[in-house]
């Protein structure tokens, strides 16, 4: 990762039926991208960042999907992924992708 510091985030879950958006707490993200909650809303938040952060922090990288390479048919663009390792600049930015695309939720950074 970019930072050589950890840094605060707010995890925001987006209903998928009705787009209403709920604080679900608090995350510290460290300088090697691992997760840690530091505190949830509810409890039923506070299972869910448990169970989320210890299933993230056990990935050595993510697969986040990607543009298919310039010579490839647009029509299977839903198809290409490109895996980012826990080591990369841009892990931050893939764990914000694969949050959003895959649990309705976004990491805002605080302050």
């Amino acid at each position: 990762m970019a930072s050589a510091t950890s840094f605060v985030v707010q995890a925001v879950r987006t209903d998928p039926d009705s787009g209403a958006k709920s604080t679900m707490g608090e995350l510290r993200v460290e300088a090697d991208g691992k997760l840690a909650v530091l505190s949830a809303t509810t409890p039923k938040f506070e299972k869910t960042l448990n169970e989320l952060t210890r299933d993230l922090n056990k990935k050595a990288h993510l697969n986040v999907k990607a543009l298919p390479p310039p010579d490839q048919d647009t029509d299977d663009a839903g198809r290409y992924a490109r895996s980012v390792p826990r080591t990369d600049p841009g892990f931050f930015e893939a764990l914000q992708q694969y949050l959003g695309y895959n649990y309705g939720i976004a990491l805002e950074k605080k302050g």
